[in-house]
């Protein structure tokens, strides 16, 4: 599952090409959201797709990596008010939480009830690949951390930085992580659309928050944060520069939630996480074109994404089965 050196579809392409913003951090974790979705829509990786879904795939791709940190998105506002929307998108404790699984069933139902816009369907894909990455690549996390968010946050920064190297042979490029968001909004009436589809959601479980607003901070704050640089562990390392031992405890040698055994975090986790999330891809398409009416709550479980739990079983590591 490694690309040529140099490889990596649409988004490479485009940045190779001079287009994109450029900065110098770059947050831990959202790259190997974005490059789970890159890869699982790679047709040289995955050949299993139906061709017209992975026609949407291909010419959206844009959207499926913007999905794919949905989630995340509120993060910036969250931070500089006392919203916590990210946090009910995500923690399955939280009193006020919305299960995981609402904000995809309900951008399937307004698909399902025509006409489709591939953009939006392309958004939906990635937000649930957020959500089902997340849990397969938390527990893993937190078994290293033990719930210290510091070394979190630093094991997601040593496993973006070396997944991006895995796959491509490069070293992040700080316009990597940027150009995304500016690739969006080469495409105003599709990025309109996705904004219309998800704010009504937005607005009927979350309360009064603008996801164009959510978008527009992240895209800010990554921009002021090239001031910050190294401050906080947010900048990305170069692969050789990572010690040894860091490798080793959050890569090479994580441990697995099955037979008690250590793995390599991109063959184990990362490469099993596109696999599963390529095929739910394919069932959630096949189930949108049939034309029975029909839902994917049992595609789309809810999970708390920080710990991987499945709320409703209690079951962790539940999609490890």
């Amino acid at each position: 599952m490694r690309g040529a050196p140099g490889l990596g579809s649409m988004l490479h392409r485009e940045i190779r090409q001079g287009r994109g913003p450029a900065t110098e951090v770059a947050m831990a974790g959202p790259m190997t959201h974005m490059l789970i979705s890159q890869v699982a829509s790679d047709p040289t990786v995955v050949t299993t797709l139906d061709p017209k879904l992975q026609d949407i795939l291909i010419d959206r791709q844009r959207f499926l990596l913007l999905g794919s940190v949905g989630p995340d998105l509120p993060a910036v506002v969250d931070a500089l008010t006392s919203d916590h929307v990210s946090d009910r998108m995500h923690d399955g404790n939280l009193p006020t939480r919305v299960p995981t699984n609402t904000t995809i069933r309900e951008l399937y139902r307004k698909l399902k009830a025509g006409p489709i816009d591939t953009a939006v369907l392309a958004f939906l894909l990635g937000y649930e690949a957020h959500c089902d990455a997340d849990r397969f690549v938390h527990p893993i996390v937190n078994a290293i951390s033990g719930g210290d968010m510091m070394v979190h946050r630093h094991a997601e920064t040593v496993q973006d930085a070396a997944v991006f190297y895995d796959y491509t042979q490069q070293d992040i490029k700080t316009s990597d992580y940027l150009s995304w968001l500016a690739l969006c909004e080469e495409q105003p009436r599709e990025l309109a659309a996705v904004f219309a589809a998800w704010q009504p959601i937005v607005d009927k479980y979350y309360g009064q928050h603008s996801c164009r607003v959510w978008f527009d901070s992240y895209k800010t704050a990554f921009t002021i944060a090239r001031e910050i640089k190294y401050h906080a562990g947010w900048s990305y390392p170069r692969v050789l520069q990572i010690a040894d031992a860091d490798l080793r405890r959050f890569y090479s040698r994580v441990p697995l939630p099955v037979s008690n055994t250590t793995g390599h975090f991109y063959k184990d986790v990362f490469q099993r996480a596109v696999s599963y999330i390529a095929q739910l891809w394919q069932q959630i398409y096949l189930r949108l074109i049939d034309p029975a009416d029909n839902d994917i709550l049992d595609l789309c479980d809810d999970g708390d994404l920080n710990d991987g739990r499945n709320v409703r079983t209690g079951q962790t590591f539940y999609l490890w089965r």
